[in-house]
């Protein structure tokens, strides 16, 4: 057995492996103010100003989920 106090060469090599890929994070409170101006305006989600800082597809998508 291992009697180090490293972890086994099998674990080693996911530690060393870094994500990569993905979408960057977007603001949450952008998102949420986005969500709560298309709700209270009544205007459609693909009309929403680019000033929040979020897509509309991203503020309509968190609103589903």
């Amino acid at each position: 057995m291992n009697s180090g106090s490293r972890p086994p060469r099998c674990c080693r090599r996911s530690l060393l492996v870094r994500k990569v890929g993905g979408t960057a994070p977007c603001d949450e409170r952008a998102v949420f103010t986005a969500v709560g101006y298309a709700l209270t305006s009544g205007c459609a989600w693909r009309h929403l100003p680019p000033t929040f800082g979020t897509s509309p597809a991203t503020a309509h998508r968190r609103f589903t989920v």
